[in-house]
């Protein structure tokens, strides 16, 4: 069937010069319309226009059928060239014609229309000129316009946002904006098509991964966490990543939103590494508070082991038994390696883990240097429970709060002198009336820290846990003492008051959480000393140290080689290494350290035991102590009972993991 036969119309379908009368017409096109039909004679005269057209143009039929010319005017002047062109050709020649233009109205609004139009002709074949369909699709347009704007701007933020963006389908991007693109120093078209997981660090994927398909199982729930990205140079970024569930090309996918933190990493480390150093000064300070009580601490020490010396050797020579004496010396000795430890453990930089502590001993330990410290014009009272739990806390931090609220309390009494109250006992939520404000229910330990002095007023107190605020004069603290305290209480899961009244003195309530206590009790069984018959390599430049510890030793029963220098002791070592079953060493030796020389020993025979000693549990950890190759560490001064278990247990190879021997 050709063209021509396809468009063909019967008689009763042909339009006389009376469209009136032209019922078959209508008829046929009716039933070709949409919503405006029209029938243009060859001679570009209208011979029907639909009712319709009066809704879509607001022109009635007559004034199409009266202006052959108002078809083309009505066309928007953006479309009306092509729309004039197309009218122009010979219906005879032209095929089905279909396009979208604009119209304007008779009241002058904008509609988008669809034209539809093509060639008829008749039952000989001779062309009867054209017949048309518009149909009203200005409400689709102005939604489509809509859309591609909304598009457009959605587009443009999520280009312009600072945020990385991507969208996954099983684990694949397809698509990406330029931001997250520039973290990773590709471009967006290499980024798409790639797993997500390629551009993690390595060490993250296992990780990750878990994230992933947790929110693959739960599409509903949103994933957060932070991870590494791996940069194209190796660059390393932290971010922060969240995982949304949305659609992309009509599927299920995964809308993840990459934020990158690695400046506010930076910072966080910065500010753990100023808190450290702030804590550490204001522990020195503090130190600097309790000299006196430590000065006499250490007087009364020295003054045991004098005097018992002292009558020793007078009463040796008469033919006495001084056994005692020498008791009360190594009691003495015992008391000053207590206080030294705690020293170290107050002052050191490095913090410990938090660990079940007796807070009551903290107290009396720092309350036992305070006295020494304090003007007889101020008195200390205590009030200590007998059965306060235990906390979790770090034990040189727990002296650091203790010292700086008795350190506070006497700033504020320096001058008219008066009382110092520290109280310390269980409360429970029985007692709520105690418990600050907003402190969850449960057990705790209270610390009370109470003075007479002066007082605060009001604006004074809400500011006297900020750092560097204080009231005193120049060069007499850093503001930093209540602020640390704040700090350290936080850090313990814990809450710190002030209640404060000029003219009556200041009260400081600490709360702290009881630590969950464990069953079973523990027995301390009396061992007998373990001795043997190894031969041992003993290194200390001390030559009195050298030559006790070697005295010890052979009473143990070892056979015992001395070096007071570390690089003749390696020397000996290279020379005989099979001679020796164990080495001990100082740590800190002039020219080479104990832990050099442990290295350079195992370096000769890697199979040796070595135990490091050291005044300073803080040089040496166990983590370094390992990678040396050590086998134990013993803190000096260590008993004969300490140095005979490390010795053997090290010989045995009883544990496989350094420890640290007290």
């Amino acid at each position: 069937m050709t063209k021509k036969e396809d468009h063909h119309l019967d008689e009763k379908e042909i339009p006389s010069e009376n469209p009136s009368r032209d019922h078959g017409f209508r008829d046929s096109v009716h039933h070709f319309a949409c919503d405006w039909d029209g029938w243009i004679g060859p001679d570009n005269r209208h011979r029907y226009v639909s009712p319709g057209c009066r809704n879509i143009t607001g022109y009635g039929p007559e004034e199409f059928m009266n202006r052959p010319e108002l078809l083309g005017e009505i066309v928007h002047e953006a479309d009306r060239q092509g729309f004039l062109s197309h009218m122009k050709k010979d219906p005879g020649k032209e095929k089905a014609f279909q396009n979208e233009l604009r119209i304007v109205r008779k009241d002058g609004e904008v509609r988008w229309i669809q034209h539809i139009c093509e060639p008829v002709y008749g039952p000989d074949g001779e062309p009867l000129g054209r017949r048309y369909s518009n149909r009203d699709i200005s409400a689709f347009k102005f939604s489509e316009t809509a859309l591609m704007e909304s598009e457009a701007d959605y587009r443009n933020i999520v280009e312009s946002s600072n945020e990385g963006i991507c969208i996954l389908h099983d684990d694949r991007i397809c698509f990406v904006n330029r931001r997250l693109a520039d973290m990773v120093g590709l471009g967006p078209k290499e980024m798409v098509g790639t797993s997500f997981f390629e551009h993690l660090d390595s060490r993250e994927l296992l990780r990750v991964k878990g994230f992933y398909e947790g929110f693959v199982a739960d599409k509903e729930r949103r994933q957060r966490f932070e991870t590494v990205l791996r940069a194209k140079k190796g660059r390393c970024i932290n971010v922060e990543a969240t995982i949304i569930p949305t659609f992309h090309a009509n599927q299920q996918a995964a809308l993840i939103i990459i934020r990158d933190i690695t400046e506010f990493k930076h910072m966080e480390r910065e500010k753990r590494e100023l808190e450290r150093i702030l804590q550490h000064s204001q522990r020195m300070e503090a130190i600097g508070t309790l000299a006196g009580g430590i000065a006499h601490e250490f007087n009364n020490i020295l003054w045991i082991i004098s005097a018992n010396t002292e009558y020793a050797l007078e009463f040796k020579r008469e033919g006495g038994d001084v056994s005692k004496n020498l008791k009360r010396i190594e009691t003495a000795c015992e008391r000053a390696s207590d206080l030294v430890r705690q020293i170290l453990n107050f002052s050191r930089q490095r913090q410990q883990d938090p660990r079940p502590l007796d807070v009551r001993a903290v107290v009396k330990e720092t309350l036992k240097f305070m006295r020494a410290s304090l003007p007889k014009s101020i008195k200390i009272h205590t009030a200590i429970g007998k059965n306060v739990g235990q906390v979790i806390a770090d034990p040189a931090q727990m002296h650091q709060v203790v010292t700086n609220l008795c350190t506070n309390a006497f700033h504020a009494m320096r001058e008219t002198g008066g009382t110092l109250k520290v109280s310390l006992r269980n409360i429970d939520e029985k007692e709520r009336v105690a418990f600050p404000v907003g402190m969850a229910p449960g057990r705790y330990v209270r610390l009370r820290v109470q003075d007479t002095g002066a007082g605060m007023p009001a604006e004074v107190m809400n500011r006297v846990f900020e750092p560097f605020f204080t009231t005193k004069q120049p060069g007499e603290g850093t503001g930093l003492g209540l602020s640390v305290v704040y700090g350290i209480v936080e850090s313990c899961h814990g809450a710190i008051t002030v209640n404060s009244t000029p003219g009556k003195g200041s009260v400081f309530d600490v709360f702290l959480p009881i630590a969950e206590e464990k069953s079973g009790l523990t027995f301390a069984r009396t061992r007998p000393i373990p001795t043997g018959n190894e031969r041992i390599l003993f290194v200390d430049d001390e030559k009195e140290i050298a030559e006790i510890v070697r005295k010890m030793l052979e009473r143990l029963g070892y056979s015992v080689h001395v070096e007071t220098n570390p690089a003749g002791a390696l020397q000996t070592f290279k020379e005989r290494p099979g001679d020796f079953s164990l080495v001990i060493t100082d740590m800190s030796m002039p020219c080479m350290s104990g832990e050099a020389l442990a290295k350079n020993v195992h370096a000769v025979r890697s199979d040796i035991p070595i135990i490091i000693c050291t005044g300073y549990g803080e040089v040496i950890d166990e983590r370094r102590a390992r990678m040396s190759g050590v086998s134990k560490v013993i803190i000096k001064p260590a008993t004969i009972d300490v140095f005979a278990k490390a010795i053997r247990a090290a010989l045995d190879k009883e544990q496989d993991k350094t420890s640290i021997c007290k």
